[in-house]
């Protein structure tokens, strides 16, 4: 058979339309980000020489934010912000902690 047809036949078949609607879905709900080709552990490497402390929330935060500092989706943006009071409530409860020790 010609291989054009075999495709044809291929993207009609009812299983391979579910696939396909279903692969749609799924990215759709993706969130982008701006990390583009540098790997994570080279961008962690830049900025630990920059004096930039880094965990995986801050590089979450980095490599979903443009340039002007906005978030790349609102998804991102809820996130982000999770995020941070995250931080906020981690490092309110350390403090909390440290004076009912001392």
């Amino acid at each position: 058979m010609d291989q054009w047809v075999l495709f044809v036949n291929y993207r009609i078949d009812e299983k391979t339309q579910k696939l396909c609607k279903k692969s749609q879905q799924i990215r759709q709900n993706q969130i982008s980000h701006t990390g583009g080709a540098k790997s994570l552990d080279r961008r962690r490497a830049e900025m630990m020489a920059k004096g930039i402390d880094i965990d995986r929330g801050k590089m979450w935060t980095e490599t979903h934010k443009r340039k002007d500092g906005s978030y790349v989706t609102e998804a991102a943006r809820d996130i982000g912000i999770s995020i941070l009071l995250i931080y906020d409530y981690s490092s309110s409860y350390l403090i909390r902690f440290l004076v009912m020790i001392t």
